[in-house]
């Protein structure tokens, strides 16, 4: 996501993700946006309403801001969501899972913005790739990420194996349902 990065694709990659994610609805300065992984916003308060480590802080010159905060395989500590809203009041907050799963902590979903590795963020990669055609290097690792985001989310590569899944699930219905139950 930095236009900074390594990667050589400049604002390429962050204007993708915002058009995916937030479609046409967030107005970031992709030219001035840096990113901070692993922000350190303060000892975590008695109340738990402040402080913490937040995953990924991308913003501005503006100081337009989104953070994301990355679930997978880790639980969620207590007013996690709230304190990044309470440290950025202005953020979007996206709440990253495998799958797309809300926050089990009972946030309001006014509050964040759920999106899954196995849609947004593989939609990202793959795009993101097709604009690295030029640099082999990037495009591989980012198919390679795509493949580990398949293998994560439990999807199948091959589309013609799935179909024949899907309709042979549907052609015998009631048995696939006794399977699936047991």
């Amino acid at each position: 996501l930095n236009p900074k990065g390594n990667h050589s694709l400049e604002e390429k990659p962050l204007r993708l993700f915002v058009k995916i994610v937030f479609g046409e609805e967030f107005d970031i300065d992709y030219v001035s946006s840096f990113c901070h992984k692993e922000q350190h916003i303060g000892l975590i308060n008695e109340n738990k309403t402040e402080g913490g480590r937040i995953d990924l802080v991308v913003r501005d010159k503006k100081k337009t801001v989104f953070v994301i905060e990355n679930k997978i395989y880790a639980s969620e500590q207590k007013n996690q969501l709230m304190r990044y809203k309470n440290a950025y009041p202005q953020a979007k907050i996206l709440y990253l899972t495998l799958e797309g799963e809300e926050s089990k902590l009972h946030y309001n979903q006014n509050d964040y913005k759920i999106i899954s590795y196995k849609e947004d963020i593989l939609n990202w990669i793959e795009v993101c790739a097709k604009e690295a055609f030029d640099k082999p290097m990037v495009r591989e690792i980012l198919n390679q990420y795509a493949y580990l985001i398949r293998k994560l989310t439990n999807q199948t590569t091959n589309t013609e194996m799935k179909e024949e899944i899907q309709k042979i699930i549907n052609e015998n219905y009631l048995e696939s349902s006794e399977i699936y139950k047991n």
